[in-house]
């Protein structure tokens, strides 16, 4: 069998068309479930129907474009990643693994080549969690890891996941279904952009990910005493909103100096009353 290549160029121009779908000045705006998030799920699916996969959306709403392989029986190798991003996100994270894991089957389809195992292409849906505060949605319902909280979620307006979630082809209700069991799959493998300089600094032009960072997520409330801004001294106040400024430091401490965790972000906070003449009783962050 001969060893058949990409086409670069086909591969960054799908990756610019991509692009299109939620580009603004400040940045890709291709939240999860949002019109511009639909769209760009839908140029995804031709260009699988272009390659030849036979295209189906799961219960848990992940697009999966299969290729047939030639032994019947064997698991399939699966390619892929999100097309979703955060608010004022980047154009190629999530993107470009999905992108060329299409190159990679339309690749096999212009050569006439058929692997021993099915390939299939996935684009796993509502990965970045923005709206509904329920990350990897997608890949956690065909992992089987679906929590309670996910089918009752709700966003920042007050619209139902399901109905969401009924928007792009999925079933909420039936999200369970979507689980493919330990061992479903021979390999997995997805290309992902750098998103921290590391490689880049050192000029080297790809890695092998052995290691990710784990993730934890913490609300703090802190209560103080609101009061008037212009009258209460500074040793009589109890600002809760200095106390979160306190807490905000040792947070970067905790990575920067101490070097307790390798990052550490605080990046929500907010102040109640949210006045600029009264002095914060109450902060979250």
């Amino acid at each position: 069998m001969t060893q058949p290549a990409i086409d670069g160029s086909r591969l960054n121009r799908t990756l610019q068309e991509l692009g299109k779908f939620g580009d603004s000045p400040l940045g890709m705006q291709r939240v999860a479930f949002s019109p511009e998030d639909i769209a760009g799920r839908q140029y995804v699916m031709s260009l699988m129907g272009q390659a030849g996969l036979e295209v189906r959306i799961d219960e848990g709403g992940n697009i999966i474009g299969r290729l047939p392989g030639s032994v019947p029986g064997l698991r399939a190798i699966g390619l892929g990643s999100h097309t979703d991003t955060v608010p004022s996100g980047g154009k190629y994270d999530g993107a470009l693994g999905v992108m060329a894991a299409l190159e990679c089957a339309q690749t096999l389809t212009d050569n006439h080549q058929t692997l021993r195992h099915p390939v299939e292409v996935m684009v796993f849906t509502n990965e970045e969690g923005t709206g509904f505060h329920r990350w990897l949605l997608g890949s956690r319902a065909m992992s089987g890891l679906l929590l309670p909280e996910d089918f009752a979620a709700v966003d920042d307006i007050g619209v139902t996941l399901a109905s969401r979630m009924s928007d792009i082809g999925g079933n909420l209700s039936r999200a369970d279904e979507a689980n493919r069991g330990a061992g479903a799959l021979a390999a997995f493998f997805e290309l992902h952009i750098e998103q921290g300089p590391n490689l880049y600094q050192i000029g080297t032009p790809i890695g092998v990910v052995n290691g990710i960072t784990g993730r934890a997520l913490f609300e703090v409330e802190i209560d103080g005493t609101a009061n008037h801004a212009g009258t209460t001294s500074m040793s009589g106040r109890h600002d809760a909103l200095v106390s979160a400024a306190s807490l905000i430091l040792a947070v970067q401490r905790m990575a920067a100096e101490d070097e307790i965790c390798r990052v550490a972000t605080t990046g929500a906070i907010s102040a109640h009353p949210n006045a600029a003449n009264v002095i914060p009783g109450k902060a979250r962050i």
